[in-house]
């Protein structure tokens, strides 16, 4: 498996696989924004942002997959945008289904002031003022935040297994994996 896992790693083909899922998701996003007119939430934005994160790592690793650094930047990239979506979704989650008098949320993104994405791109980075409680849109009874914590978390997953399958190749690469 993670003779496998490197070898696509190494092509154009996962990362284009990888790049199409992230644009399938923020094109899902924007449908349930404009069109069943649900407002994002200022941790909706977040982890749109996160996904952004993926999509940047996943451009990086599509143009540089011949070459180890191109591809381990790759990497790191999606497992941290991962890995931060997934959190911004369990806090939603839990915001939603348990809360808890410590957890906070705030009713606007903060962007750098040198990149505010809210001023440039209202309808894209706007968050609208509701409380990241309100729970809105489900699919097959799962509420969406719950549907980003298993995307985030499968993101993630995926990205520890391919930076794996990197490190256990190059420190046996003769070694091949059998069932």
């Amino acid at each position: 498996m993670f003779n496998l896992l490197n070898q696509l790693s190494k092509g154009k083909v996962a990362w284009y696989l990888l790049i199409s899922t992230v644009i399938l998701f923020e094109v899902g996003a924007l449908y349930v924004q404009h069109r069943l007119h649900y407002s994002p939430t200022s941790l909706c934005i977040y982890q749109r942002l996160a996904l952004i994160g993926i999509l940047f790592a996943a451009i990086i690793g599509f143009f540089g997959c011949r070459h180890n650094l191109s591809r381990y930047a790759a990497i790191f990239i999606w497992g941290l945008s991962a890995y931060k979506g997934f959190d911004v979704a369990y806090l939603q989650a839990r915001l939603q289904f348990a809360p808890s008098i410590n957890d906070r949320c705030s009713f606007t993104v903060s962007y750098p002031g040198f990149l505010p994405l809210d001023e440039w791109i209202p309808s894209f980075f706007g968050a609208a003022d509701i409380a990241c409680a309100s729970r809105s849109w489900t699919f097959l009874t799962i509420d969406l935040s719950q549907w980003m914590i298993i995307i985030f978390g499968s993101y993630l997953i995926m990205a520890v297994l391919v930076l794996v399958s990197q490190v256990v190749n190059e420190s046996s690469p003769n070694t091949t994996w059998r069932k």
